[in-house]
């Protein structure tokens, strides 16, 4: 790591301290120098759609994979075969993000028992999930943002696998066993393993989110309080927390599931009982273009 590189000046002083107690912290991946030009390049309100598609296909990689991320998200339309046209569909304005969520797709997992495959799977169900709650529910949350939000939030379990990849597959493994059959935040608790929401604000000060992302790492699991169901409308938070929780029952892993969290971000979104079984089975098909997407990365 270059010595006048130090994320930990944007890390709270815990996540900072369990930073600098990693032992490989030096053999930290990095974001491909030509996603940070394309960002710069997005920060000119004059750039045009022309421009961007040039840098872009620099890296036939990178174009490769947003084709395929446009797609994913463009369900039931016609497919999507031209840079360009998987720009217009994604929008200059959230292309960084995207780019970013493509180049952590590429980070090799030392892991062994919790892959690449079943984080990213859960992953982007859960993002899935949440742009079509942001739009089916007729939310003032942008769809864009949903599923990039929904997307990384669980991105500590991503840096686990990186710097502690050994407590990573005994929490999976702590998930998995019976009769407890635990959700994750209770195996770590049991494990008195690092929290995940801690690693992920690593992760975000190291490959530098945006400000939206990390709130959403910060808070995927918290509890929507009732005193605010149908009084405030709902926040990208409330989206992530749900989206996340709904995640596990699509992809047929209902241990997972904090019952407390899905019921009560259920109601603060306005669905009753039937309504989220009915919104679950609509999701359905996630799982299936999931996975399929993830043999492609």
């Amino acid at each position: 790591m270059f010595d006048w590189f130090s994320p930990e000046k944007a890390m709270s002083i815990q996540a900072a301290s369990i930073f600098n107690k990693f032992s490989n912290k030096n053999t930290t991946p990095y974001i491909p120098s030509i996603v940070f030009e394309i960002q710069k390049q997005l920060e000119d309100p004059n750039c045009s759609l022309l421009e961007v598609t040039k840098s872009i296909k620099k890296d036939p990689v990178l174009s490769l994979n947003l084709m395929r991320i446009a797609n994913l998200r463009n369900l039931g339309k016609d497919v999507i075969t031209k840079l360009d046209h998987a720009l217009s569909a994604i929008g200059l304005k959230r292309t960084a993000e995207f780019l970013l969520l493509i180049a952590l797709g590429g980070f090799k997992f030392h892991s062994k028992i919790y892959t690449k495959s079943k984080f990213w799977e859960e992953s982007l169900v859960a993002g899935m999930i949440a742009e079509k709650v942001a739009t089916d529910l007729n939310l003032a949350v942008s769809g864009d943002l949903a599923f990039i939000s929904a997307s990384l939030c669980n991105i500590g379990k991503l840096a686990g696998c990186i710097y502690v990849p050994e407590q990573i597959d005994a929490i999976y493994k702590e998930t998995q066993t019976m009769p407890h059959l635990p959700n994750w935040t209770s195996a770590e608790q049991s494990l008195d393993a690092i929290d995940h929401r801690i690693l992920g604000e690593i992760a975000a000060s190291l490959w530098g989110f945006p400000g939206y992302i990390l709130e959403s790492i910060q808070h995927h699991h918290d509890i929507p309080a009732a005193s605010r169901w149908g009084k405030s409308p709902a926040t990208l938070n409330d989206v992530v927390i749900f989206s996340n929780q709904l995640s596990h029952w699509i992809r047929l892993d209902p241990c997972r599931i904090d019952k407390k969290v899905l019921n009560e971000s259920s109601k603060l979104l306005g669905l009753n009982e039937s309504q989220l079984l009915k919104f679950a089975n609509s999701c359905m098909p996630f799982r299936v273009l999931a996975q399929e997407q993830v043999r492609e990365m």
